[in-house]
Parts: C-alpha cells; sequence; structure tokens
C-alpha cells in the first residue's frame, strides 16, 4: 500500500496539515487545528500540526502520534494498517472516519496482493505451501499437503473454487473446497441438502496473522456464493472464522456426526450462503472421507512425503494429535 496512505485510510498526500508541514504556512496550520479540534472533540492548537504522514518517518502531529485511539489500536495489534485488521467491517472508530471521508474504504482495500483460479502448473507449489504452512501445527509434521493432493482426484472437489494468492511472483496462499451433504436427523423428513465445506487454507508462514488469510477466504466464499452454493461449514477456531461471517453451526440446527445433538461443538462452524437455505432444519454434517487421506492410505501417504525436502518433526504442546 501507498505509504502515504494513514492507518486509517486518509491520504496524507492530500492532508492540509502535510501541505501546511512541507510550506510551513502557519495560516494552514491554523484552519486545520479548528478543523481537527471540531472533527475529534479535543483542542489541538496550531502549533502542533507538524506532520509529513501518519505511517512514514519524520514529523508527526501530537494528535496522531500520542492521541489517536486508531493509531494506538494499530500498533497494539501490529498491522501495518487498518485493511489488514479482521474487524476493519465493523469498527466504530473508522465508521467515523468514513462518515466524513468516504474514500477511506477503498484505500485500505487497496492490495499488495492478487487472487486468481488455481492452475495445473500451480499443483505442486500449493502442496509445497500448504505443507509449510501446518507443518507441527496440529500434529509432528503435517498431513494437509496430502488431503489436498489427493482430493483433486476426488468427485467431491470443486476446482471452481481452488485458489492461489500472490504478492509479487510469490504464491503465499491457497484455498480449496469440496461439495459434501447435510443429512436430516432421525426426527426431520427430507433429502441430502447439498453444501460445501473448504480446507486446507493456507498462508505462508512469513505471511501469516496479517489478514491475508481472511482477505483470501472472504474472496472465496463471495465467488463460492456466486455459484449458488447455500451453506459452508467446516472446523476451525471461532475467534478467527467469526470474522469471514462463521458462527458455531449448532446454532444454525447442524449438528458434528459422532457428538450428542445438544452439544455445542466449539470448533465445529457454519455459515449461511444463501439466506433461509437450511429453512430452519436441523442436520448432521460428518466430515468428507477425503480429509482422512493419510490414515487411509499411509503407505501412499509416507511415499509422497518423501518427494518434500527432509523437515524435523516436532512434539509440542499445542498439538491436538500426537502423531
Amino acid at each position: 500500500m501507498n505509504p502515504l496512505i494513514a492507518f486509517c485510510g486518509l491520504d496524507c498526500a492530500h492532508c492540509d496539515a502535510r501541505t501546511a508541514t512541507i510550506h510551513n504556512d502557519n495560516a494552514l496550520r491554523q484552519q486545520v487545528a479548528r478543523q481537527w479540534s471540531e472533527w475529534n472533540h479535543v483542542d489541538i492548537p496550531a502549533a502542533s500540526i507538524n506532520c509529513l504522514g501518519c505511517r512514514v518517518e519524520g514529523a508527526k502531529c501530537h494528535y496522531c502520534e500520542n492521541l489517536c485511539p486508531i493509531r494506538k489500536c494499530i500498533l497494539k495489534r501490529g498491522y501495518a494498517h487498518c485493511g489488514e485488521c479482521p474487524d476493519m467491517e465493523n469498527c466504530a472508530m473508522l465508521y467515523e472516519i468514513q462518515k466524513n471521508a468516504p474514500e477511506t474504504k477503498a484505500n485500505l482495500r487497496e492490495t499488495d496482493f492478487t487472487i486468481r483460479p488455481e492452475r495445473p502448473e500451480d499443483y505442486r507449489a500449493a502442496e509445497c505451501l500448504t505443507r509449510e504452512a501446518f507443518w507441527n501445527v496440529y500434529r509432528p509434521g503435517c498431513q494437509e499437503h496430502f488431503v489436498l493432493h489427493c482430493f483433486r482426484n476426488r468427485p467431491e472437489y470443486i476446482p471452481e473454487l481452488a485458489f492461489v494468492m500472490e504478492k509479487g511472483d510469490e504464491l503465499i496462499g491457497h484455498i480449496m473446497f469440496v461439495r459434501t451433504t447435510l443429512s436430516p436427523i432421525a426426527n426431520e423428513t427430507g433429502e441430502q441438502l447439498p453444501m460445501a465445506t473448504f480446507g486446507p487454507i493456507s498462508i505462508a508462514p512469513a505471511y501469516q496473522r496479517k489478514g491475508y488469510g481472511l482477505r483470501l477466504l472472504q474472496y472465496a466464499l463471495e465467488r463460492a456464493r456466486e455459484m449458488g452454493i447455500g451453506a459452508v461449514c467446516m472446523e476451525g477456531n471461532i475467534d478467527f472464522y467469526k470474522h469471514a461471517g462463521f458462527t458455531l453451526a449448532s446454532r444454525l440446527g447442524i449438528h458434528y456426526h459422532g457428538e450428542p445433538l445438544d452439544a455445542e461443538v466449539p470448533y465445529f462452524l457454519a455459515q449461511e450462503l444463501t439466506d433461509g437455505y437450511l429453512q430452519g432444519k436441523e442436520y448432521i454434517y460428518a466430515t468428507p472421507q477425503g480429509y482422512f487421506a493419510a490414515i487411509d492410505q499411509p503407505e501412499a501417504f509416507a511415499e509422497y512425503d518423501a518427494t518434500f525436502p527432509v523437515k524435523e518433526k516436532q512434539k509440542l504442546p499445542t498439538q491436538l494429535f500426537t502423531e
């Protein structure tokens, strides 16, 4: 993003405070001080209007550097700007900025990456990326790259919803979707309901926790909605996926196989992409068999994984599985 775009999306290149600083224009400083005092409900003296830009080196206004709540929030969270924050769309502080300067929203959405459909020549690179992204995360080593590799040859795989994210010439993200169904519970009537699930969703380790995964997921979900997919279920962390519109699946009447019907499974999430698609009924979800590829085909998995560079497998206390 242009370094003169502030944390909040305002364009410092067109900011009167920066113009006043560059040209040492005291009359303009007084005008800016009056406006900012009114907008921010604080007394901002004209003498403090010295700023070369929110996100560049050099002079900063006292308010911008020490009092601005948006700047404090972003620095605390470690993002480069508000456009990387998963809470951007629902931020009350940004809403106040955008009321007076609606162009800030578009400025924050300016991207330094591209998302495009996956092509066959991307397959190996996407699997390498997936292996790096998940190595030692859920178990010593990982299996997700083999799951991706195998799904491409399964009928439930949705090639139209396989996307890669690139930053320059570097592949930094990948996501895939598969078709599955929801089954009515015993006391409900009706046929199985088509829907989809996704994953693995992979972001290169150097780009994790910077908002790239959320942007990739939001893009893919919008394409799924355009394709007419009515609902999506998945297994993941609600603290992250709530920012993409997911909620606990049990609250939508979708129950996880192997768990009691009254259980609120904290890692089982869902989202309607078409309003009313679930019809207020109760359903059972079973994880598609393709996600157990490494367990079902241990020899094939070992042979496949041996084609990658050797990496150390570590047992970590945060892992869900021991092997």
